[in-house]
């Protein structure tokens, strides 16, 4: 739930270290009736499994992080164990980007597991994961006051799993699971003459949410063209919110002097929800060639009422040995979470459940030289799009709720389109990848068909590997992609004074407005990372030491425009102006000594 560090950075990392990491499966165009909950697309990750009776040790140090990895066997080699922990120092980049000195992010996260094969039919595993979240800034304000901003987020989870195997055609699989997510943020600050959001404010965000959960599936294989599927899923969570936020802001009054206005938003739940999914699902292949699935979810969440059933079909073809044909259909509801309630902006009852409906077709073609290349086509239509409080600055900000740009968007539809194609290589000392995709996805609001906030009609993605020896690596990759959807802004004069000699216009009175959401967008976004390795063998395991380059050619990619009135031929006009920039070129040196 929410598995990203820095969520004051739109959760820039995720909570797990990929050197723990031992196979990725990533589910874009349909997923099938085992998950539930989700709209979108599933990302799933499996442990790394330890080298047979060997333990190996792990140290890894750089500019943005400290970690350790320890893994190894026990049992004559029935058992496996891993353990890793990593703290990251974000403060100590920012600083080499001239980020505001008193900007202090940090975070940690330790992941361990314990696999034990009891006898032949039997496997056992236990995993934990924690991560934590830090930050602080330290405001310096222009009329001498100090002020603070501080969020701590945090996660814990622990799950055991039992894989029976009762003959090679009937197995089960059990989990037991439970966790906990915790928000607190805090701050005052005083700005004088701030007229954009409120120029003080006190805040104060406590948030929490328990959970238990279990999971039981069965499968039985009939033949090799046959085999079913069939579990569910239970969770019951509890969570509590503790809000309370005091604002004053300046307001001009009729006699155009700025006046104070006081505000005051306070919530306090603690609302309890049960989820439950059951599904089944029949894969079979009336045809050598032809391999297809056909399944059925049912989902119910007490929270916010929702009953939701979801049929699925998924369908595989060989067209020769060389070339796959996909094809999916299928549709997936998302309920608010239990911990997503909007109480900074003063909600208190949860939304309906999200509808996708969505099409995926894809082929795929093995060339020669381990060459392959592959074309997907996707649409998915949206029911019940859920309401949206967005920022339209588009500023990083501890509390984004206080600011003057802060407005709810409630679409009633939302869709998205695309075609992605791909085409990789992996030789001896090369690998390569190129991708393209074209994608729209859009909100209709009012009636009118808005780009959404990362909203990419063009993306485009290289990457190249070289190994030249078994002693050095180099690795290089180029992201671009169209700029996002922004919002512009314009001033609107009210009283308008037009000297007749001169024809110059002199406006006395004015007021700032947000023009159409997401009808302009910013520049195209690129940039080149680069990373270059070198390996030495020592007497004791093995020692790569890397370089690091975020950003090579130190690319100035705008995250957000400013609004302005500039004098042009005797007339005021509106102006825009680049104003935030995304990170600059960031270097960084580290090792890791494996043992």
């Amino acid at each position: 739930i929410d598995p990203y560090h820095l969520k004051d950075f739109e959760g820039a990392l995720g909570i797990v270290d990929v050197q723990s990491v031992g196979g990725i499966d990533l589910h874009t165009g349909g997923f099938p009736v085992d998950f539930g909950n989700r709209t979108t697309g599933m990302f799933s990750m499996d442990t790394r499994n330890p080298p047979s009776d060997q333990r190996r040790t792990a140290l890894g140090l750089s500019f943005t992080n400290a970690s350790f990895m320890s893994q190894g066997t026990f049992g004559d080699g029935r058992g496996q164990w891993l353990f890793s922990a990593r703290r990251g120092y974000l403060d100590i980049v920012l600083k080499l980007t001239d980020a505001d000195d008193d900007l202090s992010p940090q975070y940690y996260d330790i992941l361990g597991k314990v696999k034990y094969q009891l006898g032949s039919r039997h496997l056992l595993s236990g995993h934990f994961l924690l991560a934590r979240d830090h930050l602080r800034l330290n405001v310096d304000n222009l009329g001498g006051e100090d002020g603070f901003l501080g969020t701590r987020w945090g996660s814990g989870y622990g799950w055991l799993t039992w894989k029976a195997f009762y003959t090679p055609w009937l197995t089960s699989s059990t989990m037991v699971s439970v966790g906990q997510v915790t928000r607190r943020r805090a701050g005052d600050t005083e700005e004088p003459g701030r007229i954009e959001g409120p120029e003080a404010a006190v805040v104060s965000d406590v948030g929490n949410m328990d959970f238990a959960g279990l999971r039981h599936e069965w499968t039985v294989d009939f033949s090799d063209r046959a085999a079913v599927r069939a579990g569910f899923d239970a969770r019951r969570s509890l969570a509590d919110y503790d809000y309370l936020h005091w604002t004053r802001s300046l307001v001009a009054n009729e006699q155009g002097t700025l006046a104070g206005v006081y505000d005051t938003t306070q919530v306090s739940l603690d609302p309890t929800g049960t989820q439950i999914g059951s599904w089944v699902a029949t894969r079979f292949r009336p045809i050598p060639q032809l391999t297809a699935e056909l399944g059925l979810r049912y989902d119910r969440h007490s929270h916010t009422g929702d009953s939701d059933i979801s049929p699925r079909v998924h369908t595989v073809l060989d067209l020769g040995d060389r070339t796959t044909f996909r094809a999916s259909w299928g549709q997936y509801f998302q309920s608010q979470g239990l911990h997503e309630l909007e109480v900074a902006d003063g909600e208190e009852t949860f939304a309906p459940s999200e509808q996708a409906t969505q099409i995926a077709v894809g082929l795929e073609h093995r060339l020669n030289d381990g060459i392959t290349a592959r074309a997907e086509v996707y649409s998915r239509d949206t029911e019940n799009p859920r309401r949206q409080y967005v920022n339209l600055w588009r500023e990083l900000l501890a509390f984004p709720e206080l600011e003057g740009d802060r407005i709810l968007l409630n679409p009633t539809e939302a869709r998205a389109r695309g075609v992605e194609l791909l085409v990789s290589q992996d030789a001896e000392k090369w690998d390569w990848s190129g991708s393209y995709a074209y994608a729209e996805a859009e909100d209709l609001i009012d009636d009118r068909w808005v780009p959404r906030w990362l909203d990419q009609r063009h993306t485009v993605v290289l990457t190249l590997g070289y190994r030249p020896s078994p002693k050095w690596f180099a690795t290089g990759a180029w992201h671009f992609h169209s700029g996002w959807p922004f919002t512009p802004q314009e001033t609107v004069f009210d009283t308008l004074t037009v000297y007749r000699d001169t024809g110059e216009q002199w406006p006395l009175q004015w007021r700032e407005e947000f023009g159409p959401v997401n009808s302009i967008r910013l520049p195209a976004y690129h940039r080149l990372d680069l990373r270059v390795t070198r390996r030495f063998q020592l007497r004791r395991g093995r020692l790569d030491v890397y370089l690091d380059l975020f950003n090579a050619y130190n690319q100035q990619n705008l995250r957000s425009y400013n609004f302005g009135m500039e004098r042009q031929n005797n007339r005021w006009v509106n102006v825009r102006y680049p104003d935030e920039e995304l990170l600059p070129i960031l270097p960084s040196i580290g090792f890791r000594w494996e043992f």
